[in-house]
């Protein structure tokens, strides 16, 4: 099912890894007696042909699902390296075709979050009325933002609350 992305891609990542990853092992185990150079080759090339086909499929499945993820877009990284690095065993790494592909996740979840910061921050400063607040000490005397162990905050950032929640956000 592919109601849940997360819950998809990674049992679709595991699937394909066990599976291509046995099936080129025991490709390899039925053919490794072909002694002739031509049929060695064309089976060569007819594995490899397949193989790519399988991890093309595998990249567009991804492409299309990826987007549909809001979270955990890190364990499903590892997990599709992982997948990746153990086809590199029998000679077919492609981790260097993921990158594009989570790159743009990325970028696209960063331009939606902070599409949707700026329009909360928007609604809020329709309705916030800005008022004078009293004067807020900043325990400890001297330049509120002098650089010490412990950075503190001023006081006076509180009387903001739409700043707090769109850096929040």
């Amino acid at each position: 099912p592919t109601a849940d992305a997360y819950t998809y891609i990674t049992k679709v990542v595991e699937a394909s890894r066990v599976h291509l990853f046995d099936i080129i092992t025991q490709y390899k185990a039925v053919f490794s007696h072909v002694t002739d150079a031509s049929a060695a080759d064309a089976s060569s090339s007819l594995l490899t042909g397949w193989v790519m086909q399988r991890v093309s499929k595998f990249l567009r499945a991804l492409d299309e699902h990826l987007p549909r993820l809001t979270d955990r877009i890190n364990s499903v990284l590892s997990q599709c390296m992982h997948f990746a690095l153990s086809l590199g065993r029998v000679g077919l790494d492609f981790r260097s075709l993921l990158p594009p592909l989570f790159e743009r996740t990325v970028i696209q979840l960063f331009v939606s979050q902070m599409n949707g910061a700026v329009a909360a921050l928007d609604l809020t400063l329709q309705s916030f009325v800005l008022a004078s607040y009293p004067s807020i000490g900043n325990f400890g005397g001297g330049d509120a933002f002098e650089l010490s162990e412990t950075p503190i905050v001023p006081l006076s950032l509180m009387t903001h609350p739409p700043l707090a929640a769109f850096t929040n956000d």
